[in-house]
């Protein structure tokens, strides 16, 4: 697994100027290649994802990454990062469980 520094959360009432639609197009295409050589050299990725729609735009990335490399690709979310990988059918328990 990928393993990368912890930023800390965004302040509270942060609002990020959203991207363009040409932009948000870039990144889908950008980050689903990048995201699809991750998995492919080290297995999964992490990377950071502060707020709802970063979490959303990197879920997006994920399907297109499971659509080019024809197998399930899962993400796992916390309120600051996102892990993505290939589903190896392997269950995350929660913790406490």
């Amino acid at each position: 697994m990928t393993q990368g520094h912890r930023a800390d959360p965004m302040p509270r009432g942060y609002t990020p100027m959203p991207l363009t639609s040409e932009e948000e197009v870039r990144f889908q295409r950008n980050m689903s290649e990048w995201v699809r050589e991750m998995i492919l050299t080290k297995g999964s990725v992490s990377v950071s994802a502060d707020t709802e729609q970063d979490r959303r735009r990197w879920q997006e990335v994920a399907h297109h990454v499971g659509e080019m490399l024809g197998q399930p690709v899962v993400s796992y979310a916390t309120p600051w990062r996102i892990t993505i990988t290939v589903d190896r059918g392997e269950r995350q328990t929660s913790l406490g469980s």
